[in-house]
């Protein structure tokens, strides 16, 4: 699955031009980014007036139309974590998306760690795929509290909390095809040393990877950009490592903005290197968001002879009746 998540939606005109480029990408799925922290993201009278009225609601809709899967992405800080598990749960049942990437870092983030085993428990499991999409290397970060996000459980289900790693796996100020393979090598490692520990190896993977350019705010003077060959070298490797548990899945790259329309865009060679990529399975029919349970059928409005049928297995498992349905002496 070729993914690309979308930061600022009115950065184009309309929900339809959003799509366009991103079918024009050879992309099957488009990432919408649908909250930040305890708030919906992209939906509010702010977002309107800058995306001529249209909300990230109408981006799902025209997305959906055009066959785009369209899972999720937001910040998550710990720092309301009533609001913010609110605001996770709202979208899940707005969107219905396959997966939703819970993009945790920064200061405010660090502020609030405390918070997390709190936040975790209240999210509890969700029903679609949850990816952590954190920091490219867990050792540089201890404060995240890796060993929690990945082996905290629902404490009514006993499923897991988080499903995989999204990781960022940005290798900012790093160039060349082989150093970009050693950076993150050094990224996976670190992450499965951390799954080691909590005896989830197995985890599936859906990597975010770079499709921006990075300045001043990511530490550099001058400004980075991935180059094709780059970005091909990193996925090689990290199908050489991590095989089925990412090709089941697939790539998450960001930002769209980044890639295409934002003032020094990567350009054509790396929109034409994205067109081309086969992660191998683009041809299979794309991941569905999870059906709703059926509603419970009411006893009451079972017919006599089913309720009485019912009522006779409970007693003979009980021991009451004999296997006849006859009363025990």
């Amino acid at each position: 699955m070729k993914t690309i998540s979308i930061t600022w939606p009115w950065e184009w005109k309309t929900p339809e031009q959003i799509v366009t480029e991103v079918r024009s990408l050879g992309l099957n799925s488009l990432c919408i980014r649908a909250f930040d922290g305890g708030a919906e993201f992209g939906v509010n009278a702010y977002s309107k007036m800058r995306f001529g009225g249209k909300t990230n609601y109408d981006v799902e809709k025209a997305a959906k139309a055009k066959g785009l899967t369209t899972p999720i992405w937001g910040p998550v800080y710990c720092k309301y974590w009533q609001s913010e598990v609110f605001v996770i749960k709202k979208s899940q049942q707005i969107y219905n998306p396959p997966a939703i990437f819970l993009d945790y870092e920064g200061k405010t983030a660090e502020a609030s760690k405390g918070n997390l085993g709190t936040f975790l428990r209240a999210l509890g499991r969700l029903p679609t795929k949850v990816y952590l999409q954190s920091y490219r290397r867990p050792s540089y970060h201890r404060w995240v509290q890796w060993e929690k996000w990945f082996s905290y459980r629902d404490q009514s289900s006993g499923q897991y909390i988080i499903d995989g790693v999204g990781a960022q796996l940005y290798p900012i100020g790093v160039h060349g095809v082989a150093n970009w393979k050693d950076t993150t090598k050094r990224d996976v490692d670190d992450y499965m040393a951390i799954l080691k520990s909590v005896n989830r190896e197995d985890m599936p993977w859906y990597p975010t990877l770079p499709t921006f350019t990075g300045g001043t705010y990511e530490g550099q003077s001058v400004p980075w950009k991935p180059l094709a060959e780059e970005l091909q070298g990193q996925i090689d490797l990290l199908t050489s490592l991590l095989g089925n548990r990412m090709v089941n899945t697939g790539v998450n790259f960001w930002d769209l903005g980044g890639l295409t329309s934002r003032k020094g865009g990567l350009g054509s060679v790396v929109q034409s290197w994205i067109r081309n990529l086969d992660l191998g399975n683009d041809n299979e029919s794309p991941p569905q968001p999870p059906v709703p349970p059926a509603s419970p059928v009411s006893f009451l409005s079972l017919p006599d002879p089913k309720k009485w049928s019912m009522v006779k297995d409970e007693l003979i498992r009980e021991g009451t009746l004999d296997k006849s349905g006859n009363l025990k002496q």
